[in-house]
């Protein structure tokens, strides 16, 4: 079972394991800390082939460690976790990230983080409202681990609350799916040809946030502020008529958030809203959206003079974007169940699903997870996409894409790299190059028009894009 993906391991890819066996070496040596690894095997079985890709079935490797330290009876602590992943199949998933590389310092009244880090926002199991500090590594995880992120916090505890102040550096583009990998999307997008617009460059890589959080009682409740690039790729042209492709584009954006817990015999209920200024929405350019979340979570320990544990949370997920490419959950019930059996083996099974109640269209997934033995754990997850890939009507398409054109004429600019004018370049390259009436040129007429309807599509069929790609997925995992 391992030779599929040992033969895939060259060279290049091997020297990704080197920053880990180095730091693990070299703070072994120094002492005084504690290391928790894991390793493990990841299988992905699929039902069908898809439009792009005739793969069924596809192994990885992965290994992730964290060391950690603390020193000046615990008011100083050093971590550092990164993590690995080789793909059987998809270059794209051979990476190598670190998580955690922060320093911590800890004061009666503040407390001074400084380095990479991990930092999640939100009360809801389903997330994604109001969390926007790190970027989501699609990659890595198809529902959405985290890339981790430079920054300076500093975080004051005092009587009214908690406040956290951060400084954001180094801002990380979100690597996609290569055309080879599964689960995946109908078309490849670009991570080297990512776009940050014209007006958002100058302060690409610098951004700020902050966040106030206290509790009273039975109640808990945050504000929260940002203000830099977007963690939410849109999708766009790469503005090339020879070779058409769409790639992901960032704007700056302002996000004002709010989350709400309330907690009360079992029952914990749950609110988060977020109101962003100038994301981008298809066909309306730079402008205003909201979403939000509400829903409640309970748990029923000991159910029925059992040992085992129940757990159900239920959610309703609303966002005003309709045709914007990120939007894929924008009126969903989400509902989760889950059922702890409380053994020594840590058994575990959740039933999930994800529905939207105006189309006919959601996601069901089932996880299942035991440890085998003491330091061996497997754990298995299956996912359906039910959804039908509907035609879209020649007066929609037309329509779209005669919005598309006129977006991009508006877009002119005499002085600037605007859309229009980087469409003009690539034109004028070809014609240099092979002449007016060259098949070429003649290829790229056609093209600009593929280019225009590329994104078109239905606002009621956004799943319709992963019909193919329901998968079953079994991992084995080693700690040490």
């Amino acid at each position: 079972m391992f030779l599929p993906i040992l033969s895939k391991i060259k060279k290049p890819n091997f020297l990704l394991c080197l920053p880990i066996l180095l730091a693990h070496s070299t703070l072994y040596a120094f002492g005084g800390g504690e290391w928790a690894s894991e390793a493990g095997l990841e299988g992905t079985f699929f039902a069908e082939e898809s439009e792009t890709s005739d793969t069924r079935s596809n192994f990885s490797l992965f290994i992730s460690t964290e060391y950690y330290v603390d020193w000046n009876d615990g008011a100083d602590s050093f971590i550092f976790s990164p993590r690995l992943r080789l793909d059987q199949n998809d270059s794209e998933r051979n990476t190598f990230d670190i998580t955690e590389l922060a320093w911590v310092h800890v004061e009666d009244t503040w407390e001074m983080r400084t380095g990479i880090r991990e930092v999640g926002w939100g009360v809801s199991l389903m997330g994604g409202v109001v969390d926007v500090i790190n970027q989501t590594n699609i990659v890595e995880d198809f529902f959405g681990s985290k890339l981790g992120q430079p920054m300076i916090n500093l975080s004051l505890v005092q009587d009214w609350g908690i406040l956290d102040l951060f400084v954001l550096t180094g801002f990380r583009r979100a690597a996609f799916p290569g055309p080879d990998s599964r689960p995946g999307l109908p078309f490849e997008m670009s991570t080297n040809e990512s776009d940050v617009p014209l007006q958002d460059r100058e302060i690409i890589g610098l951004d700020y946030a902050a966040r106030w959080q206290h509790s009273w009682e039975s109640f808990e409740w945050a504000l929260s502020y940002f203000y830099g690039t977007s963690r939410e790729a849109d999708v766009d042209f790469n503005y090339s008529v020879a070779e058409p492709g769409i790639i992901s584009t960032y704007n700056n954006i302002n996000q004002l958030g709010a989350e709400l817990l309330y907690i009360w015999n079992g029952y914990s209920f749950k609110y988060e809203s977020k109101t962003v200024v100038g994301a981008k929405n298809r066909d309306a350019g730079l402008g205003t959206y909201t979403a939000g979340l509400i829903g409640f979570e309970y748990t029923w320990g000991s159910a029925l003079g059992s040992d085992f544990d129940v757990m159900w949370d239920i959610s309703y997920m609303h966002d005003d974007r309709k045709s914007s490419f990120t939007a894929i959950m924008e009126k969903d019930v989400f509902a989760l169940g889950v059922l702890n059996f409380n053994d020594e083996f840590d058994t575990r099974i959740a039933l999930g699903s994800i529905w939207d109640v105006e189309d006919d269209e959601g996601i069901f997934l089932i996880n299942a997870e035991r440890r085998i033995a003491e330091t061996w754990k497997v754990t298995m997850l299956a996912v359906y996409f039910y959804a039908e890939q509907e035609d879209t009507p020649p007066e929609v398409t037309e329509q779209q894409s005669a919005a598309e054109l006129d977006r991009l004429l508006r877009g002119f600019e005499l002085f600037g790299d605007s859309e229009l004018e980087r469409i003009i370049d690539s034109f004028g390259s070809l014609v240099l190059e092979y002449g007016v009436f060259s098949d070429e040129v003649g290829d790229a007429v056609e093209n600009l028009q593929t280019i225009v309807d590329s994104v078109t599509f239905q606002e009621n069929n956004k799943l319709a894009i992963m019909k193919d790609e329901s998968f079953a997925r079994v991992i084995l995992t080693h700690y040490f």
